[in-house]
């Protein structure tokens, strides 16, 4: 297991760069899901289910180099996806089978 990682490139898929490490399997487990969205600036976030169900947002501002984890509110998050605006916010929508409801979260990543 080796976590989550994300190959990056800009030849329309002809060459790929090195992986790059988003989460160490240690730190967060192996993501059983992920979702990417690239907002119009370049920034590149995913959305990711952990062990224990965590919800982890992992945001970069350099199109994907280097990343920056937080936990979402959302213990036991379903079916997550995510987008940008044109603006530049970001939504995270995700279902939670323990009170029945689907969340909305948005916000700007830093």
């Amino acid at each position: 297991h080796t976590g989550m990682t994300l190959y990056r490139n800009n030849t329309n898929g002809q060459t790929w760069n090195e992986p790059v490490t988003i989460s160490k399997s240690g730190d967060y487990g192996d993501a059983a899901y992920c979702d990417i969205a690239a907002s119009q600036d370049g920034r590149h976030v995913a959305a990711l289910f952990t062990k224990g169900n965590k919800l982890h947002l992992a945001s970069s501002a350099d199109v994907g180099k280097t990343w920056d984890l937080t936990e979402l509110p959302g213990a036991g998050a379903q079916d997550a996806a995510l987008c940008f605006d044109p603006r530049g916010v970001l939504y995270v929508a995700f279902y939670t089978a323990e009170d029945k409801t689907m969340h909305l979260w948005g916000g700007k990543v830093k």
